[in-house]
């Protein structure tokens, strides 16, 4: 998928790996605000983070937050996947720090969009791609 096809997303890539470690940097956008903030995460969090998000939402109760934070705490990537309603729609709360910029966003998405993005993102995981989007086209 290419970002500037869609009007809402929330995008992951890998911008550098080594055995260890990898560097990601979360971009996303609702069509009124965007942001992008990236820091490094052990080497197995993406493939974890995938597993996690997997099948969501399962009940329209589930909330699974996912939180990515340097040490010196100056970059941050929080996101809180949780169900909008209760017929199914379904929202992540980001949350992007980058110094002292900061910015908060919803964006929206389809329980089969989560799906792809799940499946591209153990694609990352696994090094076959470096981007995992999860996206609602224009």
């Amino acid at each position: 998928m290419i970002l500037s096809d869609v009007s809402s997303y929330l995008s992951v890539t890998v911008l550098y790996e080594d055995l260890d470690m990898q560097e990601i940097e979360v971009q996303a956008c609702n069509g009124t605000f965007a942001g992008t903030a990236a820091l490094y995460v052990s080497y197995g969090e993406l493939a974890a983070l995938a597993k996690q998000l997997e099948g969501f939402p399962k009940t329209i109760t589930q909330e699974e937050v996912v939180r990515f934070a340097d040490y010196g705490l100056t970059h941050l990537i929080q996101m809180t996947f949780q169900c909008v309603g209760g017929v199914g729609y379904a929202a992540v709360k980001v949350v992007l720090e980058s110094g002292n910029q900061r910015v908060e966003m919803g964006v929206g998405f389809s329980p089969s969009e989560m799906d792809d993005f799940c499946r591209q993102l153990a694609s990352v995981a696994e090094g076959k791609y470096r981007q995992a989007v999860l996206g609602t086209t224009s």
